[in-house]
């Protein structure tokens, strides 16, 4: 199936199979209900194969020849599978499903990474908890990769910030607060029930700082699709609601948080033809109506597609001076995240190399078949788009450079 098939030809039955109602409780999980959360996952047959698929996916095995062979290769599933399953179902804490996680989530970015680096733990103690605001390009690996470097060292992992779309698919909702996710409502364009969410939002987020949580969000609504990483001063607001009705101001309530902008960089997207294909028809169509079972899809792409090197960098707490008023932070707020995202970005070959090509007047010419040849991964994805969508899927390699140099 090509590019265009997956996006304008999915299985009708495979969409309503899929779909569940949207009723969800956006709190966190509490402690106490891990164990019984688990072992509904597990009693869902649908969970048990996308969890065995999913296992043997991390550890690089082809799900095709396990399907084409089983007998041959019916070790893995007593080896690998079967031990991880078992570490889940005796998990009672947040550290036993942690414990039990990395053995699926470090071999994953083992065989989707060529290397992972990152910069600024300098800024961070054991002793203090943040809330981290990153830059969101991939819909789960972002969170999962900042948690393993925190875990590495010896930093209390992240709850995690997951967006209500995500709640349409069976047993979403259960297994995303398992490993410590909260639910950010966006359904709503109604003005007095988004106003309410994020009431509702800042007061979740207000009780997971105050008891001393580290907390990751997104700088935005939704991932980085055009490769800018600017900050939505909407977030700053929401965080700030929580001060209202309290006795505590905007400035002390915030410096109380912690703020620590983080930066996640990679050197190749593995959704970036999707979200070139998105921009591509919102330019033309002035709107994009998402399919129900795209998000699922970029969620397949992110998670096992091939992401080069990864870099993250981690800030510096943003401390809020009191005279300042509610506008006046959030601007400052705002523009302090910007900044320390923007500085704190890793520029890849990869970026430079899709800005220079922008600046090359003939995208047909030899000079620009030239260069573009430098990077065998970037001609592949380039080439492999309708001629259409080839100027967003530069652009998107390109904007970080021109947030960083700016």
């Amino acid at each position: 199936m090509n590019f265009e098939d997956m996006i304008n030809k999915p299985s009708e039955y495979l969409e309503k199979f899929l779909m569940k109602d949207n009723s969800y409780d956006i709190s966190p999980l509490c402690e106490s209900d891990i164990e019984l959360t688990v072992q509904k996952l597990f009693h869902n047959k649908l969970f048990n194969i996308c969890f065995s698929l999913g296992v043997m996916r991390c550890y690089h095995q082809s799900i095709g020849d396990l399907l084409n062979n089983p007998f041959k290769n019916s070790s893995i599933l007593f080896n690998t599978i079967k031990p991880i399953k078992n570490e889940f179902l005796k998990s009672k804490t947040f550290d036993d499903v942690l414990n039990a996680t990395k053995k699926i989530v470090l071999p994953l970015i083992g065989n989707t990474t060529t290397n992972v680096t990152y910069t600024g733990l300098e800024n961070l103690t054991n002793n203090d908890s943040y809330l981290f605001i990153s830059n969101h390009r991939d819909i789960f690996m972002d969170a999962a990769i900042e948690n393993m470097i925190l875990d590495s060292k010896k930093i209390k992992t992240s709850h995690i910030a997951i967006g209500s779309n995500l709640m349409n698919y069976p047993f979403f909702e259960e297994f995303s607060k398992l490993l410590k996710g909260f639910i950010v409502k966006r359904e709503s364009h109604n003005s007095k029930r988004f106003l309410n969410n994020m009431k509702e939002l800042s007061e979740v987020i207000y009780e997971i700082r105050m008891t001393h949580n580290n907390l990751w969000i997104a700088n935005r609504e939704g991932r980085s699709k055009d490769g800018n990483d600017e900050c939505d001063s909407t977030v700053i607001h929401m965080l700030n609601m929580a001060s209202n009705n309290k006795t505590i101001t905007s400035a002390e309530l915030l410096n109380k948080y912690n703020i620590v902008p983080v930066s996640i960089s990679y050197e190749y997207d593995p959704c970036d033809k999707l979200k070139s294909w998105e921009l591509y028809i919102k330019n033309k169509n002035k709107s994009y109506c998402k399919k129900p079972w795209e998000d699922l899809l970029n969620i397949y792409l992110g998670v096992y597609g091939f992401k080069g090197r990864v870099q993250v960098g981690f800030g510096k707490p943003i401390k809020i001076k009191d005279s300042f008023n509610k506008k006046e932070i959030i601007n400052f707020v705002k523009q302090n995240v910007d900044n320390q995202i923007f500085e704190n970005y890793k520029l890849w070959p990869s970026n430079k190399l899709c800005d220079h090509l922008l600046d090359l007047k003939n995208p047909k010419g030899e000079e620009f078949k030239r260069i573009i040849s430098k990077d065998k991964i970037i001609k592949k994805k380039y080439y492999g788009l309708k001629e259409e969508c080839r100027p967003f899927f530069l652009n998107m390699y390109a904007k970080p450079v021109f947030n960083k140099l700016k």
